[in-house]
């Protein structure tokens, strides 16, 4: 082990006569605590010579021999026990206390005593950042709820992902207002009643049944305010429940499927774009999809895989909203359209 330490202090102390050499690395033997097996030969793996962690420790001498102002490891605890591990990182930590020196290395599921050996923390998952600073702050992160936030592959499934996302929770919120139908249909004898006996007619009675849900209609999502409206529609023109449940799941099925995520616009025949243009799918998933990305316009989402240096970027934000063609800010048109969806599907329903 010494053979090897005075051969790296052989080219990177040059500067030094043999003696000073060889005075480097007897102390830099007792720092690593390595002076029982100084005579000891490291092997290969057929040959078992000193232990993993002893070989660890030589490879960070061979590197620390010169004395670095900075010293770079990368992985010093691989393939070792917890005890060998929590060994190095000490003697890591001795060195960098006792000669100021900075020491970079990076480490794979370290114990919980390594952790409080280490002054600052860089947290990285799939190439970002999660956490950057001390083992306290690092806990204060991970209590705090509002940082739990998933973030999105930055790629081409990662927006395909998010795409079906949106699609699949507006199918969702579609099918779950079939209730409505039962709740119109039991009411419509009371209302046929009444309106024969001219006490009311059906007009006023949307009137005053839309005024006395609005309370609770703008206390829910829009998107539930505008989809009531369709299947109250879809309900009174239905004779009965069953075939009911039927015109409402061919209507909401025919809105997804024009809505523009299993083909775009340009793939649509001639003759069906009217189906497009009164989805309510369609102005949805453009509104959810503007509001996700026109703040992040020009981020990439996807780099050509030879190059390295991240130069050319294969799709942005900005393609995947020309691709539906929306080429400017629409969320408060979307947002109009659907308002205008609201009273016209009540207006029909008198």
């Amino acid at each position: 082990m010494k053979e090897t330490l005075m051969f790296t202090a052989k080219f990177r102390l040059k500067a030094i006569d043999a003696k000073e050499r060889e005075e480097r690395a007897d102390k830099l033997m007792k720092e690593l605590d390595l002076v029982h097996v100084t005579d000891s030969f490291n092997r290969d793996e057929e040959n078992r010579g000193i232990s993993s962690g002893k070989k660890n420790r030589v490879s960070i001498g061979v590197d620390v021999i010169h004395d670095p102002l900075i010293l770079l490891l990368g992985e010093p605890t691989s393939s070792l026990d917890s005890t060998s591990a929590l060994q190095v990182i000490e003697m890591l930590f001795t060195i960098a206390k006792s000669k100021q020196r900075i020491v970079v290395l990076s480490i794979h599921q370290p114990s919980y005593r390594i952790l409080y050996l280490i002054s600052n923390f860089l947290i990285l998952s799939h190439g970002s950042v999660v956490h950057n600073g001390s083992i306290e702050l690092l806990e204060d992160h991970l209590q705090n709820d509002d940082d739990c936030i998933h973030e999105m592959k930055k790629d081409d499934e990662g927006v395909i992902d998010q795409l079906g996302l949106f699609a699949f929770s507006l199918s969702f919120l579609l099918s779950s207002t079939v209730e409505s139908t039962t709740i119109t249909l039991q009411e419509r004898q009371v209302l046929m009643k009444k309106s024969s006996r001219e006490a009311y007619n059906i007009l006023s009675y949307m009137i005053a049944y839309t005024i006395v849900l609005l309370p609770f209609l703008f206390a829910m999502a829009h998107l539930f305010l505008v989809l009531v409206s369709l299947v109250l529609f879809l309900s009174v023109v239905s004779p009965d429940f069953i075939s009911g449940n039927f015109l409402i799941c061919t209507v909401l099925g025919a809105s997804f499927l024009f809505s523009g995520y299993f083909f775009l616009k340009e793939n649509i025949p001639t003759y069906w774009l009217f189906k497009y243009r009164v989805s309510l799918c369609m102005y949805l998933l453009d509104l959810l999809l503007t509001n996700e990305y026109w703040s992040i316009i020009s981020e990439c989402f996807s780099w050509h895989p030879q190059d390295l240096s991240h130069s050319k970027c294969l799709l942005t934000c900005n393609d995947l909203l020309k691709s539906r063609g929306l080429d400017k800010d629409t969320r408060w048109i979307n947002v109009g359209i659907m308002f205008g969806f609201f009273p016209f599907y009540r207006v029909l329903c008198g």
